[in-house]
């Protein structure tokens, strides 16, 4: 019985070491390249804004309807004046498989993204703790340092999405 107990401690152990939260500090320091220019970006590129990370691969099935409510629903209604006032709202589509180039661009067209990242090896993927794509993460950026609003696995739907950038837009305006 004790060698079971042992089995179950060691997976719980293990279980937990993979979720693994960023610190407001650590997000600073996340960095991907724009598919399009080269370019490095960071996060100091969007201070101020409410940032909606939605990670993706070519090879996920509900990545691209996932990426293209978002894209089409999330971007388009905060820019519009349906959003209402507030902190400006960006939609990164962060790329975690970047060695099938073509595939990846395939995938970006069919989805409808604009601006497309790579998180080269996953870095940010992993210091964030998906288990699972779609995985989505909203970042506060209007205060001090950046915070984690809302993260998840899976794609819940605009709905929920639009309630946490509401409520982190309303707590900006304090």
């Amino acid at each position: 019985m004790s060698l079971m107990r042992a089995v179950w401690a060691g997976v719980a152990l293990g279980l937990a070491g993979n979720v693994v939260r960023a610190e407001p500090t650590t997000l600073d320091a996340l960095q991907w390249v724009d598919r399009n220019t080269g370019d490095k970006v960071t996060l100091a590129d969007f201070k101020g804004q409410v940032v909606v990370l939605d990670f993706f691969a070519y090879w996920c099935a509900p990545c691209a309807p996932a990426s293209r409510v978002i894209e089409q629903d999330i971007a388009r209604y905060y820019a519009s004046e349906s959003g209402g006032a507030g902190a400006p709202i960006t939609v990164l589509a962060l790329n975690v498989e970047s060695a099938h180039t073509g595939r990846t661009d395939a995938f970006i067209k069919r989805a409808g993204i604009s601006r497309a990242l790579d998180d080269i090896a996953g870095a940010t993927l992993e210091q964030l703790g998906a288990r699972s794509l779609p995985f989505l993460v909203v970042l506060d950026g209007t205060g001090e340092s950046w915070r984690i609003a809302y993260q998840h696995n899976g794609f819940e739907g605009v709905v929920a999405l639009r309630e946490v950038i509401d409520r982190v837009r309303t707590e900006a305006k304090r």
